[in-house]
């Protein structure tokens, strides 16, 4: 069982991605596996980890609209946390889900595949209150999870 930990703020520039991303290495560091999520539109903690998005085929926006699974678009790596990118097209899915019903699940059924495949699920949130920010907190939907909310 993987223990979920969200860093989720509406204000931009508290050190959401740096925390994750901190936190994530360290837990790597410590024999933990680890997959970071990067859920901002501005693909920051994509970026941090390395990962130019506008090269990427396929990214959490492919999962939320229903394209691929969630594990097919995982980056792993040996070294550091594997990781769940983003792109700026999540903007547009946030959009998209407005108008779906159920759309405040749409995190939850994309991580509960790789819920147990990880020790930590990191989640870096975008700096707003839209609806993939608010998603987290119904993460706690899945009895197999534990579901740490951290306001920074």
């Amino acid at each position: 069982m993987g223990s979920i930990i969200a860093f989720a703020n509406q204000k931009g520039g508290v050190a959401k991605t740096t925390t994750a991303h901190t936190l994530g290495d360290a837990f790597v560091e410590m024999g933990n596996s680890v997959l970071l999520v990067d859920l901002d539109p501005q693909a920051c903690l994509t970026y941090a980890m390395g990962v130019d998005p506008d090269t990427l085929d396929l990214t959490l926006h492919d999962v939320f609209a229903g394209r691929v699974k969630t594990e097919e678009v995982v980056v792993e790596s040996d070294e550091s946390p594997a990781l769940l990118p983003s792109s700026i097209d999540l903007a547009g899915a946030e959009v998209h889900l407005l108008t779906k019903t159920g759309r405040e699940f749409v995190l939850a059924r994309a991580l509960k595949p790789l819920v147990d495949r990880y020790d930590y699920l990191l989640i870096d949130c975008g700096p707003s209150l839209g609806i993939l920010t608010v998603s987290y907190t119904h993460l706690r939907a899945h009895e197999t999870t534990s579901l740490i909310s951290y306001a920074v």
